[in-house]
């Protein structure tokens, strides 16, 4: 019986390294087979190695996220500095439409010029109104209005 012990060990010791030890599930004869092969050490780099990588998807994530805040603060801003601009212009069409007005009572432009110019500043000030309600006011759009609004006034201007 003495004989059999240790061949008895042996077998208990072999049957218990198992190839996949998770140190969470371990028992007391698994555990002396982890402990003893080359199973724990595996397991335990793969741990580290996944830990790592959940770190750095983690902080990747944070990073993206960080990222799309900065850009929406951008886009907020930019759309306030748009509607801004938008009321500026709608501010000045209101004192181009009295100079046209003014142009209009002194006789100084030929009726021709004068429908010319309010119809212009009609156009100009629908397409401000219709950008002023927009979501998101078009930049290129607003630069587009903002040039013909300076031709007009110009134009008023020689009057």
């Amino acid at each position: 019986m003495t004989r059999l012990l240790p061949l008895v060990l042996l077998l208990l010791l072999a049957g218990c390294a198992a190839s996949q030890c998770d140190p969470s599930e371990a028992g007391f004869f698994t555990g002396i087979g982890c402990a003893v092969g080359s199973g724990y050490t595996a397991r335990r780099d793969a741990l580290t190695s996944e830990d790592y990588q959940s770190r750095v998807a983690a902080a990747n994530a944070a990073n993206e996220a960080g990222a799309a805040q900065t850009a929406e603060q951008i886009a907020q801003r930019d759309l306030a500095h748009e509607r801004a601009q938008l009321a500026r212009m709608e501010r000045e069409q209101h004192d181009l439409a009295r100079r046209l007005a003014a142009a209009a009572a002194g006789h100084s432009a030929t009726q021709a010029q004068l429908d010319k110019a309010y119809r212009d500043l009609a156009a100009l000030r629908r397409a401000t109104r219709a950008q002023a309600a927009a979501a998101a006011p078009d930049p290129a759009a607003v630069a587009r209005l903002k040039a013909k609004q300076q031709h007009l006034l110009a134009l008023v201007a020689r009057m």
